[in-house]
């Protein structure tokens, strides 16, 4: 938009007011908005990607902290089913010779 030299212009945001006729002209900054639409845009691929990095680190741990907790209650049970053997063991032991 080209204006006259002897004009005067009020800019706000994205408008500018011509003090002469007292009309609002809707001016839009294209390099700048498309250069700032860039920025937000580029900003938002990068930290859309970093949020799937992570969703994906998330998921993994949580199939190994899955793993993990199969494997202590695995441990576990060994160790209940020793100490049920050996409880065992000592009842028989005073079954069959009586007082130690």
């Amino acid at each position: 938009t080209f204006v006259n030299k002897n004009t005067i212009l009020q800019v706000s945001r994205n408008s500018v007011r011509v003090i002469s006729s007292g009309e609002w002209i809707r001016v839009h900054i294209r390099m700048y908005t498309m250069t700032r639409n860039d920025t937000i845009i580029t900003n938002r691929e990068k930290l859309e990607n970093e949020l799937e990095e992570v969703k994906e680190v998330l998921r993994r741990n949580e199939k190994e902290l899955q793993n993990l907790r199969k494997e202590n209650s695995k441990s576990f049970m060994i160790a209940a089913c020793l100490v049920f053997v050996c409880f065992l063991i000592y009842g028989t032991y005073l079954l069959i010779f009586g007082n130690i």
